[in-house]
């Protein structure tokens, strides 16, 4: 029975992709983040993902499109699972940071009808 058991454990553990994982933030503090990045950073250009942002995945899908060619893939998938938030029609994703840590972790906004990157930077 142990082995039996042993055994579906490892196959679960097999089967589990954490490549897309995301954690929840909520919608109150998605919006408390987003109004404060907005109102005390702006950037200069527009930028604009390739991707269309619908959902969690799909943002998660955009931040890396992004930020794989300014910081490199290895970094930022290091990051994962991200945290990803949406409120009144943006849509933050930040960087996980595993505790005691002391790495920099992005964060990046975008508008949601247009995929716009409203900010972004990899900070502490």
């Amino acid at each position: 029975m142990k082995k039996i058991l042993l055994i579906a454990c490892l196959f679960l553990l097999a089967g589990c992709d954490n490549t897309w994982q995301t954690m929840h933030l909520s919608t109150g503090k998605s919006r408390d983040a987003i109004k404060y990045y907005l109102k005390h950073y702006k950037r200069p250009e527009r930028e604009f993902a390739k991707t269309v942002i619908t959902d969690e995945k799909s943002a998660a899908l955009a931040a890396e499109e992004i930020l794989f060619p300014v910081y490199g893939k290895e970094l930022i998938r290091e990051e994962r699972p991200y945290t990803v938030g949406y409120a009144d029609g943006y849509w933050i994703v930040y960087g996980y940071l595993p505790p005691k840590t002391y790495n920099d972790v992005f964060i990046i906004i975008f508008y949601g009808k247009t995929s716009e990157v409203m900010y972004w930077e990899h900070q502490k």
